[in-house]
């Protein structure tokens, strides 16, 4: 009768663990991905917003899609305004984060479906309009790894 009682008192405390670490994942996740929607992050955001916006300015009345923006991007000439540093800033700033998103998920800190919700979409945007020019930057800064996290996120196609 003991055994059975100390058994249950186990498997109680075990949940409520369980419980709190769930509990505290989730915590961990939302307050990362809060991050995402303000200040620097925010006028990144915005900067690759207002990139893309030009680029279809450029090409209007046709409008592209995000891989077709990509390759916009690194076929620009380099003396283009899609090639000014605020761009490598604003990506800099919007792929660090991604990455720390990554490493979060990776070490179980944060919820990875959690994330997937809240930034997916914004990741795999990202992603699809700006590899080419990240991958450029990274090659010409001798730098591997640098869009990883936005990587880690998009699941889908880029047309």
């Amino acid at each position: 009768m003991s055994a059975l009682v100390v058994s249950a008192s186990v498997a109680i405390a075990i949940l409520a663990y369980l419980n709190e670490t769930e509990k505290q994942q989730r915590q961990f996740t939302m307050e990362l991905a809060m991050q995402y929607f303000s200040g620097d992050l925010q006028n990144a955001k915005d900067e690759l917003f207002y990139t893309i916006q030009s680029v279809q300015s450029a090409v209007a009345p046709v409008k592209l899609g995000p891989a077709d923006i990509n390759t916009y991007l690194v076929k620009s000439d380099p003396g283009s305004p899609y090639s000014e540093r605020d761009l490598a800033s604003a990506l800099l700033a919007v792929t660090s984060f991604f990455n720390s998103v990554s490493r979060c998920v990776e070490a179980d800190l944060c919820n990875g479906e959690l994330m997937q919700q809240l930034l997916g979409d914004d990741a795999a945007a990202i992603e699809c309009a700006f590899s080419g020019y990240l991958h450029e930057m990274a090659k010409s800064a001798n730098v591997g790894n640098l869009s990883t996290g936005l990587s880690a996120f998009n699941i889908g196609d880029c047309n």
